[in-house]
């Protein structure tokens, strides 16, 4: 399956090569790659692209028509993001040899040491607006559903050791940050405050920014 829109630019191209061979601490840490999966609808044949990773923004909420529901937990985000999705633009497949429909899914490729995950509490439609739905997240992430088939090594879990919330609306606000230390203890950032707080206050925060750690790397 071909498309022009599919196809990388040179910026794009140029990009994924610095990626790959970068040694800074920045993609030591969070880098890794999603893959992309192409389905023609026709024929069924697939395409995989594998892009660079930094970070995975997650919908926080399902849309049906104008109604909005909140998700219940991370699960759930992820389960919506990693699902297949018909395209409304049509794609060349060079099986089928003319225009069709595909489906599209992302799945986690290469896992970085550190995953950083964004939740969309920030929605641009019409106004701005904040999503102020609280997001069940588990202490220790499980990603073997959410990882690509083509992964056949071993899949390891992650451990929950930061969170970023931010407190206020759109146009103003404030950001906080839980950390837990190696020794297992939770600590709440707020400015030049710090405050030791239990594990299950984390939990009941309403998170922007979570960040997990392979649990090799504790």
């Amino acid at each position: 399956i071909q498309s022009k829109e599919s196809t990388p630019s040179l910026d794009n191209q140029a990009f994924k090569s610095s990626n790959a061979h970068c040694d800074c601490i920045i993609h030591k840490t969070f880098s890794g790659t999603l893959e992309s999966t192409l389905t023609c609808s026709v024929c069924g044949q697939s395409r995989k692209i594998e892009d660079p990773m930094l970070d995975v923004s997650l919908e926080i909420q399902n849309k049906q028509g104008s109604e909005r529901t909140s998700l219940k937990d991370l699960h759930s985000c992820f389960r919506k993001y990693t699902r297949k999705e018909e395209l409304d633009v049509l794609y060349e497949c060079d099986f089928c040899e003319k225009k069709t429909r595909v489906t599209k899914r992302l799945r986690l490729n290469k896992l970085p040491p550190v995953l950083s995950i964004q939740l969309k509490r920030f929605e641009h439609i019409g106004i701005s607006s904040k999503l102020e739905y609280h997001i069940d997240i588990p202490t220790v992430l499980d990603v073997k559903e959410y990882v690509s088939e083509t992964n056949n090594g071993h899949i390891p879990s992650y451990e929950l050791f930061g969170v970023i919330c931010h407190l206020g609306n759109v146009n103003t606000g404030h950001y906080l940050a839980y950390v837990k230390t190696i020794n297992g203890a939770w600590f709440k950032f707020d400015d030049a405050t710090i405050t030791r707080v239990t594990e299950a206050e984390v939990k009941k925060v309403n998170g922007y920014m979570l960040v997990y750690c392979m649990n090799e790397y504790i």
